[in-house]
């Protein structure tokens, strides 16, 4: 993709960048501004059919520059996915329904972790990406990682109180005496994932995507989804999302992007009517018969039955490959290399200007 928009011989019309390398293409200026297009057929990205979060995010400058398309595999909500026979062989009550009950804690997750502390053959709780999982616990503190609103330069948060609170409640997850989650930091993103596919963990953190690689496996009956508990019980439950791929069109398109946004619209306009059916479909083959945990996996997904989803754009602030991310602070404390308070102060320049690189002289201009 990169070779094609540096070349300018791009043979589609709309691609699709994974979250960290958008920042690169806006940077090279490969991004069309799609305000006339916008004017001159009346899409803008208001409609059911769209992240309206991705609207405001992506609103640069007062210059449109992609949306995000309301379907499945666009998007990537957090979740817990759990087994519920390795719970239920330790008597412990199933976290779906506790969470109906706003019953569904820290508390009672790292109880539940805690249970499988003498089990040699079984972890209770797995992390597959340490950034979304602090994005969930400083969400719960009521911060974000990154400053992304209307009128700033995007910038880290990194140097926030409650930021820091929150990465030191990560760091007491997963180091010391206390630790009850296991975060992989040696092994490859997949091995938390496999862990969980060959019933070696109770309980895994990752988005709903993740349960995908389950079709077929020997634990598929047994899987259950619950949302990221909260500090105290509540009924209405906050799960970060993070955009999966940002579409847009290349600049070389620029002259015949009101075409192409009519005709793209118009597609996801007719496709709108069958997300959930397709998302239910869909998921069938994954997990079976197994109804209670598809239909719990797409209330989380679509933010249903009081469910709320934010969105975590660190991931498309960051560059892909920055020399310094907030992945690398956080990996300094979940191994024990360095406190919070140590981890952020000794990076917070740098990480700084990793932003800078990308966002200095820029303004979100949209509502977020």
């Amino acid at each position: 993709m990169a070779s094609e928009l540096s070349a300018r011989k791009c043979d589609y019309h709309v691609y699709f960048a994974q979250g960290g390398f958008f920042p690169s293409y806006f940077e090279k200026g490969y991004v069309a501004d799609l305000r006339p297009a916008m004017v001159e057929t009346g899409v803008d990205f208001n409609d059911p059919w769209y992240i309206s979060d991705a609207k405001g995010f992506l609103n640069i400058d007062g210059k449109q520059y992609g949306w995000i398309p309301y379907e499945d595999e666009y998007t990537m909500a957090h979740c817990i996915i759990y087994n519920k026979k390795l719970l239920a062989k330790k008597r412990l009550a199933d976290p779906a329904k506790l969470a109906k009950q706003g019953k569904w804690t820290w508390a009672v997750m790292e109880k539940y972790a805690k249970s499988f502390k003498d089990d040699k053959t079984v972890d209770g709780f797995i992390s597959v990406n340490h950034l979304n999982i602090l994005a969930n616990i400083a969400d719960q503190y009521g911060t974000s990682l990154t400053k992304v609103s209307r009128g700033a330069q995007p910038t880290t948060n990194i140097g926030d109180s409650k930021v820091k609170s929150a990465l030191t409640t990560l760091g007491e997850w997963t180091t010391g005496k206390q630790k009850w989650c296991e975060t992989y930091t040696d092994k490859t993103w997949t091995y938390g994932k496999t862990q969980f596919q060959e019933g070696k963990a109770a309980m895994l953190f990752g988005s709903h995507d993740a349960i995908q690689g389950l079709r077929g496996t020997s634990i598929q009956k047994d899987i259950g989804v619950a949302p990221f508990p909260t500090i105290k019980g509540t009924k209405n439950y906050t799960g970060i999302s993070e955009a999966s791929f940002i579409a847009f069109i290349p600049n070389v398109w620029q002259k015949e992007a009101s075409k192409i946004l009519f005709v793209r619209n118009e597609y996801y306009r007719y496709n709108y009517r069958f997300v959930d059916r397709c998302f239910q479909y869909k998921w069938e083959a994954y997990l079976g018969k197994n109804k209670e945990a598809i239909t719990n996996a797409a209330n989380i997904k679509f933010a249903k039955n009081g469910n709320k989803i934010k969105f975590c754009w660190t991931s498309v602030c960051e560059p892909e490959g920055a020399g310094v991310s907030t992945n690398s602070i956080i990996r300094d404390v979940i191994t024990g290399k360095s406190s919070a308070a140590t981890a952020i102060a000794s990076k917070k320049k740098a990480l700084t200007n990793t932003y800078a690189d990308v966002w200095s002289g820029h303004r979100t201009t949209g509502n977020v």
